[in-house]
């Protein structure tokens, strides 16, 4: 009977380990290239309705658009207070998108998600001036947490913007901020976004700074290509990071 060698089962592990950290790789790299072009969708995507202009309502093009998720949430105060934010949600509104598998729930402001996938979620957070001049030499930060709740697993990583303000920032028309992650998201995922603000030599931030009314604050999520396996991802999230991939 013919022996193998001894050491064939150690190979074996090597080139099985290898293979999987080619595949972690390759699944990492189109993770990357995807959050690249959704970045560039993300920062220029203002559209005026959730169809794109002349789609007839049956033909091939709306009935794709249906399958997709997407969301595009407008801050509804513009006062800086400390505490979870509500959301301007109808669709009918300007500048708001609201996809037929997502909702918003009012009373606990949370953006709630009715298919499993991968998102890429994105915060925009844009401030203005209230005066102009202060006599004292303030600092301050305003920060924006993204909350992730799923029903079925442990919740995903916070996402986190954080802008900071220095005394020069009051001459600035608008002083804005960009934070976007791809995530995979499940059946159920609860979405919340809290702000926290404070300025160190004074108490009353909102005395000096507020939400841009000119250039809204921004919850904002649609779906990635539906291809990816969902088993790829859940392989390469120890190499990307547990809750996705950060830009």
């Amino acid at each position: 009977m013919e022996q193998r060698p001894a050491d064939e089962p150690q190979l074996g592990a090597v080139l099985g380990g290898r293979r999987r950290a080619l595949l972690c790789a390759l699944g990492a790299a189109l993770l990357l290239l995807l959050a690249a072009c959704a970045a560039c969708v993300a920062r220029a995507w203002i559209p005026r309705n959730s169809e794109h202009p002349g789609t007839q309502p049956g033909s091939p093009l709306a009935s794709r658009q249906k399958k997709l998720a997407y969301a595009r949430l407008l801050a509804r105060n513009a006062l800086l207070e400390n505490g979870t934010l509500s959301w301007h949600s109808h669709p009918r509104m300007t500048g708001v998108l609201l996809s037929e598998n997502l909702s918003y729930n009012e009373s606990q402001q949370e953006l709630v998600v009715a298919k499993a996938g991968l998102y890429y979620v994105f915060l925009q957070l844009n401030l203005q001036p209230i005066r102009l001049y202060c006599e004292d030499q303030v600092w301050g930060q305003v920060s924006l947490t993204l909350n992730m709740q799923s029903p079925q697993a442990e919740p995903a990583e916070a996402l986190v913007l954080t802008v900071d303000l220095f005394p020069w920032s009051l001459k600035a028309n608008i002083v804005e901020g960009f934070q976007a992650r791809i995530v995979k998201l499940d059946d159920g995922h609860r979405l919340s976004v809290r702000l926290s603000a404070g300025l160190s030599g004074h108490n009353k931030l909102h005395e000096f700074w507020e939400l841009a009314q000119s250039k809204a604050t921004v919850l904002g999520l649609f779906s990635v290509h539906p291809l990816i396996p969902a088993d790829l991802f859940s392989m390469c999230s120890p190499c990307a990071g547990s809750a996705g991939v950060p830009l």
